[in-house]
């Protein structure tokens, strides 16, 4: 088994997730310990929560912790991104915030008001751009019709561990339970911000596994994730 984490908020001290080191590389040990064996950094580019970090920022941090990391002998390869919320300068913010592990694969968070989704990733696929859609699960006005036309413009969508395990919000659960079971979900990823959830990816895993087979489980847990790991 393999497991690829696409979405934590890990870095630590740069956004809303985990503050101190220590607490970082605690959750990074208990990732290894599940089975993940690559994990993304994806701090929130977010301008209008106050996480307006440039990439040269983000980058020097990220390289600090990996070093940290890999001085504490933790067995999970770590990959550097971000995740951007929707903003008027959407393309441009996007462009100067780190990607997924420098590729042309990006984290985007479209937000609780209403997006044209659709629209918005066929953008991004005409300048160059492949959009992983960070909880779609989270958004009330998307429907499966929806999901399935954002999908046919190149989205990726990519489901929250908890939620598919229930333990996150009611709604968003129902939501992601939906969604698994149209098979709409392209990645799972744990969206961490604390050291408690840092055991939930083999749990959703062993669900997915149960519910939709095992090389579904392997696409969305680690197959669909290799074209940006390297």
């Amino acid at each position: 088994m393999r497991i690829i984490d696409t979405h934590t908020h890990i870095l630590p001290g740069v956004d809303d997730g985990i503050q101190k080191e220590k607490d970082a590389l605690e959750a990074l040990r208990v990732l290894a310990k599940t089975g993940v064996t690559d994990c993304f950094l994806t701090p929130h580019v977010a301008k209008k929560r106050g996480f307006d970090h440039d990439k040269a920022f983000l980058e020097e941090r990220f390289r600090a912790f990996k070093a940290l990391a890999e001085k504490a002998g933790i067995p999970v390869r770590l990959h550097l991104g971000s995740e951007v919320d929707k903003c008027e300068d959407f393309y441009e913010t996007v462009v100067n915030a780190p990607s997924l592990n420098k590729t042309d694969y990006v984290l985007l968070d479209f937000g609780m008001e209403e997006a044209d989704i659709e629209e918005l990733v066929y953008t991004f696929r005409v300048k160059g751009k492949k959009v992983v859609v960070a909880h779609p699960e989270r958004f009330s006005y998307m429907d499966v019709h929806d999901w399935e036309k954002v999908r046919k413009e190149g989205g990726i969508l990519q489901l929250t561990a908890k939620h598919i395990l229930k333990k996150g919000r009611r709604p968003f659960n129902k939501r992601a339970r939906k969604l698994l079971k149209k098979g709409l979900c392209d990645l799972v990823a744990s969206d961490l911000h604390n050291v408690e959830g840092a055991n939930l990816m083999k749990e959703a895993y062993d669900y997915v596994l149960r519910k939709k087979g095992e090389e579904f489980a392997k696409k969305v847990f680690w197959k669909n994730a290799e074209p940006f790991t390297g």
